[in-house]
């Protein structure tokens, strides 16, 4: 089965995004298009870029309802949800991709019309009370299990679902109820994974089939990769420098 992959694109992984397209390209199965949202104009090769700017959401409008330290966190999140919806033939199930994920081995998305999820057990209380505010029906699964694995697949059927549940309850946009509804305004008060994992979990199991993959959250743009892991993140906020730089 094919899938498209939408890859949102901030400033603070401009020098990681190339290598991340290279390597979905190689290493995701069944890829038939890749679409960059990005933070401003730009041309990648190979790739639709789509602008971030043509978003129900503006920066200053996100700003507003959250903060200038955490906007740009927020807008990440809301382009994961909204971009399956709003990129013009895009495919039914659609695999969103951190821009600072690189793949090594090869992954799948969808099998025998199943989607693969993959799950952690590092769970973010707030995440969770987030979740509930946008419906009461929004309850996790299972305790002590988390969905924010950096990469899923999403399949917009079940995102108009979520979506219209949010909105038939708050009487208001979906993007507006997401800010709105978030505590944590400096910090880590929401998180689109989290939602979408436990949602599909209490709602469509049977079309789920879990499977691990094996991956480091820790990897330093200037080191050679261990390629035993499935993929690996270079989150900008975790890089350190080069020893012989020190």
């Amino acid at each position: 089965m094919s899938v498209d992959v939408i890859i949102p694109l901030g400033p603070k992984d401009e020098d990681i995004v190339g290598r991340c397209i290279a390597s979905v390209r190689q290493w995701v199965h069944g890829v038939r298009n890749i679409f960059v949202v990005a933070y401003k104009p730009m041309e990648i090769q190979g790739v639709y870029v789509i602008d971030e700017s043509l978003f129900p959401f503006s920066r200053e409008e996100v700003v507003k309802r959250t903060s200038e330290k955490r906007a740009g966190w927020y807008i990440q999140q809301l382009v994961k949800l909204y971009a399956p919806l709003m990129i013009s033939g895009a495919l039914e199930n659609c695999v969103i991709v951190d821009a600072d994920v690189v793949f090594y081995r090869r992954v799948k998305f969808l099998e025998n019309n199943k989607f693969l999820f993959d799950k952690n057990h590092e769970v973010h209380l707030p995440y969770f009370d987030h979740m509930k505010r946008l419906h009461p029906s929004f309850e996790a699964w299972k305790k002590n299990f988390s969905g924010i694995v950096n990469c899923m697949v999403f399949n917009k059927v079940i995102l108009g679902e979520i979506m219209d549940k949010v909105e038939a309850y708050h009487k208001k946009p979906f993007w507006e109820v997401f800010l709105d509804e978030v505590t944590e305004k400096e910090a880590s008060g929401a998180a689109e994974y989290e939602i979408y994992f436990h949602y599909v979990m209490r709602n469509h199991f049977s079309r789920v089939v879990l499977r691990p993959l094996q991956y480091s959250n820790f990897g330093q743009r200037w080191e050679t990769p261990n390629r035993d892991y499935h993929y690996i993140t270079y989150h900008w906020h975790a890089q350190k420098a080069p020893r012989n730089s020190r």
